[in-house]
């Protein structure tokens, strides 16, 4: 596989793994340690991927991904990966339009296995420019 990955994470330890796995399966990996941070990279990189946690210093999770949508033209598949666990937490991720909403602790193989269905479909989703109304 292949592509840009957003990482958005406040714990270095957390972007660290992803990281090193994620460069080890051949993705390109561009990291943020806030939303603040993730909006100025995401905009400069254009990841075909975010992955991204909920709560940070600066914008959370929520407001980063609510804010994406909106200044985004290109669908990108998005994943939540977070400790906020209670069911109105993850709600308001897929209310937000998250792809997935995995929960700290995971497991890399199985978020990677997510990730790679997300960005073969990637293609096939038209841009909210074009979709109907």
């Amino acid at each position: 596989m292949s592509g840009k990955v957003l990482v958005i994470d406040d714990e270095p330890k957390i972007v660290g793994i992803l990281k090193s796995f994620l460069e080890a399966k051949g993705l390109t990996v561009v990291t943020a340690s806030d939303g603040e941070q993730g909006m100025t990279v995401a905009m400069k990189e254009q990841p075909d991927l975010v992955l991204c946690d909920v709560k940070m210093p600066k914008k959370d999770g929520y407001t980063f991904l609510k804010e994406f949508r909106e200044k985004n033209a290109k669908r990108c598949p998005f994943i939540f990966v977070t400790a906020k666990e209670e069911p109105q937490d993850i709600m308001t991720g897929y209310r937000l339009d998250a792809d997935f909403y995995v929960t700290k602790p995971f497991q890399l193989e199985e978020l990677y296995r997510n990730m790679e269905k997300l960005l073969r479909l990637a293609p096939l989703i038209k841009p909210k420019d074009e979709q109907a109304p």
